[in-house]
């Protein structure tokens, strides 16, 4: 009778395990044990993805951005005219200058 009884408490414990949300004997963490390598892929997937909207927002940006045109010479000396840094009769002598 006793090994009838050691049969039903193994069957007993493994049920009770089995509940509790695991295997008998696995640590509760599945066929795999430690949950390490999950964790590792999941942060792994999570980084990749980050990376790759990062990347993906960097291109949209970068192309659509409102890009500046380098100053003509002229256009350099209308804004030193207007703001005041140069008088009329230099903007003349300038302007002169550069296209005669």
């Amino acid at each position: 009778m006793t090994t009838g009884n050691g049969a039903f408490m193994s069957a007993a414990s493994s049920a009770v395990s089995w509940l509790a949300g695991g295997w008998p004997h696995d640590g509760g963490f599945g066929a795999y044990g430690w949950p390490w390598p999950g964790l590792i892929w999941l942060i792994v997937f999570i980084l990749v993805w980050a990376g790759l909207i990062t990347l993906l927002v960097w291109a949209v940006r970068s192309s659509t951005g409102a890009r500046r045109q380098p100053d003509t010479a002229r256009e350099a000396l209308r804004r030193r005219l207007a703001a005041g840094e140069i008088t009329e009769e230099e903007y003349e002598r300038i302007k002169r200058l550069l296209w005669e």
